[in-house]
């Protein structure tokens, strides 16, 4: 019995002891952090809205994901995913002084609802206004050239101020934003952003150069090799066993030994920062000669990019001769250009022994129209195609009746050829229709928004009319000047026209010889 009961106390006594430790842990608690702290944003920045504050419980739990983050501040705004941020409103005027939002954090624990707030302060973080699209350009003579067009101001906390841009003309006229460019000359145009708040004056000077089509600007610097030392220019000999060069009246004269070198650009010169911007076309073309018959290759391309905008691969002799080629640039840059002439091992085998490379008259000038010259030579031209076949960019597609068949009235025949830079027919049969002899031309694809303007001559044999776009013509025998209506492309979109030349009653005048040459495609801001 004592055994019995002595178990029995036992028994009840731990159950007791149980009972009264349990009883003695003491409840789980939750606390905020980082509420204290208020956050400084830019007036045009966001912040998440939780994400410098904590709210854990006692035990190490996080309660975060359970916080329910709201503003009742005018002109402050949060998210679905608790983002917060300035509303358009309150963004609109300079933040002289801060604008503080108050942000109330809720969570349920223990079956109570806790609350807490924190103050976001939003300041207007500006230091300096970037005045961009104001750079050094060129305008052919006679068009139009808005000074607004493409200009920008900005803090650089991102606030555009472009409508307080002023723009005063320094020694051309400006009516009504267009400058006068009824003259050649350099004309300067000043952009500025001034007495805003307590920030610096922004001010940039623009040089607009009114240009004959034809006369050629070097946007680069030295291009000819102008002084005693090599200025503008950076040179590098890695590759060569030995390199000397001069300045002379032949240009730069550069003497040098690359038998080892292992790289196209072992040695190189080049130069940065080149002018080069999208949407645009050039021609680059340099004088070279070499003492040792080999190739050197120039290459313009972007800084640290393997894609190239343009190569000329020269095969020099001792010969001077000029090298050439045009180049449109299509895409984005995103870093500066520089062009560079590759001296070292180009193929299997870098040139031997000591030989002395001539450059000269090194030259990009920026192109005013949009053709990229497409009358070269006859691989430009397909003959006999239906528009529906048409060839890539910047070719000719002539289309006549061939065939009784095709159920387009009577046969057209013209003989075509593309020769120095003219695209020639020799009509034989004119046909029943102004479209039954045509031919058709599409551009590369246009980079920018705008009005576009095809200029062009014509000579025929005859006084006769043709057919574009929907507009007639009518001709003197000779040589005639032709500008179409300006026409909108959408950037991305390619400009097409067609031409026809078939039968307008004239008779025998609708026969004979017909040329096309001197193609201009230029863009104009707006339509005129």
């Amino acid at each position: 019995m004592k055994k019995s009961n002595f178990k029995k106390f036992s028994l009840v006594a731990a159950l007791a002891i149980m009972l009264q430790v349990v009883s003695c842990a003491e409840p789980a608690t939750f606390s905020w952090g980082g509420m204290d702290e208020t956050r400084e944003v830019k007036v045009f920045d966001q912040i998440n809205s939780k994400a410098s504050i904590t709210a854990m419980d006692s035990a190490g739990n996080n309660y975060i994901t359970k916080v329910e983050a709201t503003t009742k501040t005018e002109g402050c705004q949060i998210d679905d995913k608790d983002i917060l941020s300035l509303t358009d409103d309150a963004k609109a005027e300079y933040l002289a002084e801060p604008y503080v939002c108050v942000v109330d954090y809720k969570v349920s624990f223990g079956g109570k609802i806790l609350r807490a707030q924190k103050e976001f302060k939003f300041v207007e973080g500006m230091t300096e206004i970037i005045i961009s699209g104001a750079n050094d350009t060129a305008v052919v003579i006679g068009e139009e050239f808005d000074v607004n067009a493409g200009v920008t101001a900005a803090g650089d906390n991102g606030r555009d101020l472009t409508e307080l841009l002023t723009v005063t003309e320094v020694n051309c006229t400006i009516t009504d934003g267009k400058l006068d460019t009824s003259e050649i000359k350099v004309c300067e145009v000043k952009y500025e952003v001034k007495d805003y708040y307590d920030i610096p004056d922004a001010v940039v000077t623009r040089k607009v150069e009114v240009i004959d089509p034809d006369q050629v600007v070097n946007i680069l610097k030295n291009g000819s090799f102008e002084g005693e030392e090599l200025t503008d220019w950076g040179l590098s000999t890695n590759g060569s066993s030995k390199f000397d060069y001069v300045i002379n009246e032949n240009g730069l004269v550069m003497t040098m030994d690359v038998s080892g070198s292992g790289a196209a650009h072992e040695p190189q010169l080049t130069q940065g920062e080149v002018p080069i911007v999208t949407g645009k076309r050039y021609k680059v073309s340099f004088k070279a000669s070499s003492t040792l018959a080999r190739t050197i290759e120039l290459r313009i391309q972007e800084v640290n990019s393997w894609y190239g905008l343009c190569t000329v691969v020269a095969e020099l002799d001792e010969e001077t001769k000029v090298y050439e080629a045009e180049f449109l640039v299509s895409y984005n840059l995103t870093q500066p250009v520089q062009i560079g002439f590759m001296l070292g091992k180009l193929g299997d085998t870098a040139p031997q022994g000591e030989h002395t490379v001539t450059i000269d008259d090194v030259v990009i000038d920026e192109l005013f129209d949009y053709f990229g010259n497409p009358l070269i030579n006859n691989e430009t031209l397909n003959v006999g195609q239906g528009e529906q076949e048409l060839l890539p960019d910047g070719r000719i597609n002539f289309w006549y009746v061939a065939d009784l068949g095709w159920g387009c009235g009577a046969l057209s025949s013209a003989d075509a050829e593309i020769k120095d830079g003219k695209l020639s027919f020799d009509v034989k049969e004119s046909g029943d229709n102004d479209w039954s002899l045509q031919w058709f031309y599409y551009s590369a694809a246009m980079f920018f928004d705008g009005y576009y303007v095809v200029k062009f001559k014509v000579n025929v044999e005859n006084a006769r009319s043709f057919k574009m776009n929907d507009q007639v013509f009518e001709l003197e025998a000779g040589e005639n000047e032709v500008s179409l209506d300006p026409a909108f492309v959408a950037a991305g979109e390619r400009y097409k026209f067609s031409v026809q030349f078939g039968n307008f009653g004239g008779g025998a005048n609708d026969l004979g010889k017909i040329e096309f040459y001197d193609f201009r495609f230029v863009r104009v801001v707006e339509e005129v």
